[in-house]
């Protein structure tokens, strides 16, 4: 157990410089003036990974540091604790190191001035290994949406292939074969369609919509397939709460979660859709009485052309495993959220997180 020290004066100062010199982490001073009045040498070493100093002193004037200097005037004002990870390519290199740094105000009492503490480490090894964790799951997600969309067309040229067989020996089959035809067409269209929709995120012509009338719409376009399934639905968002989003967006949203919550019930069950909200954001709660998902593949489920339906699930409904990716990358591009509770056989919660006014996270 780490002993406190009830009296700072109890330490012999002449000592300070060899515990400063002995840290593993790296540690400036600076001060008001943004000038470097210490580095330790711990320190020392990890700034010279990232360039040739002549002067520390000045490090905070170089281009290479403005960012840092930002960081610094910012918490000079603000007084508070400032943590920043910060990239740095390697003069005449390839090289490049993260820094994961401290930035702590203090008042030093002999000259009453305040300066500036700033701890760091280089944090590159964590920084590379969660780039390649990412980067190996979008290697995944590729090679799945490749295998799906694959899968999907060689259903659509299993059948026309199959139909012109048949339709080349007797023409009775004519009829049949052009519907086949056109179903494959439209069905081709949509795959296309959808996965151009992911691969080019906009956000266009937003204006502001009610989320209680655009819920109360949708519920409506579903009401014959929710009385003839035997399923109650029930509106419970308060009146008033609008967000700023793409109209046409906004409704396809709603219509593959009502979708994806109708087919989990499939006959006798009840939606129930609730809202929270505070001034930056609205949580839209779809809540389904369905057959719910078991938990080893709640991981999977915002990935694209993965399916507990039919063709590439086990389902009896039909499903491409698009809608709740295209949920999920389309609130996120506006810069809300998605979230998920279920377990099997207790239904499942869709939480959708609107921000009231749009933060674009992908370019336009």
């Amino acid at each position: 157990m780490t002993k406190k020290i009830e009296n700072s004066n109890s330490l012999d100062l002449s000592k300070v410089p060899l515990i400063l010199d002995s840290i593993d982490s790296g540690i400036l001073v600076i001060e008001e003036s943004l000038e470097i009045s210490y580095v330790n040498p711990y320190g020392l070493e990890l700034l010279e990974k990232i360039v040739d100093i002549t002067s520390f002193e000045i490090l905070l004037s170089q281009d290479r540091f403005l960012e840092l200097r930002d960081l610094s005037q910012q918490a000079f004002l603000e007084g508070k604790v400032t943590r920043a990870d910060l990239y740095f390519s390697v003069e005449h290199s390839l090289n490049e190191v993260w820094l994961g740094l401290c930035l702590k105000r203090v008042h030093d009492e002999d000259s009453k001035k305040a300066i500036l503490i700033v701890t760091f480490r280089d944090i590159s090894k964590l920084m590379f290994s969660d780039q390649k964790k990412f980067h190996d799951s979008n290697l995944k997600s590729i090679e799945l949406l490749s295998s799906g969309t694959a899968h999907e067309f060689n259903n659509i040229f299993a059948g026309v292939s199959g139909y012109l067989e048949l339709f080349s020996g007797n023409d009775k089959y004519k009829e049949r074969f052009v519907k086949v035809v056109e179903d494959a067409i439209v069905r081709g269209t949509e795959i296309v369609n959808r996965l151009l929709n992911f691969s080019f995120q906009h956000v266009h012509h937003c204006v502001d919509r009610d989320v209680r009338e655009s819920i109360q719409e949708i519920s409506e376009l579903y009401s014959y397939e929710l009385k003839s399934r035997e399923i109650s639905f029930t509106n419970n968002i308060k009146e008033g709460l609008i967000v700023e989003i793409d109209r046409d967006l906004l409704k396809q949203i709603m219509i593959d979660i009502m979708t994806n919550a109708i087919h989990a019930i499939s006959t006798k069950g009840k939606i129930i859709v609730d809202s929270e909200f505070n001034e930056e954001f609205i949580w839209v709660k779809f809540k389904d009485s369905g057959v719910g998902f078991e938990e080893s593949k709640l991981a999977h489920i915002f990935t694209p052309f993965y399916t507990t339906k039919g063709a590439l699930g086990a389902g009896g409904e039909d499903g491409k495993g698009l809608g709740l990716y295209f949920i999920y990358t389309s609130i996120r591009a506006i810069g809300g959220d998605v979230f998920v509770e279920s377990s099997a056989q207790q239904g499942t919660v869709f939480v959708l997180k609107f921000p009231r006014k749009i933060i674009p996270t992908l370019s336009t």
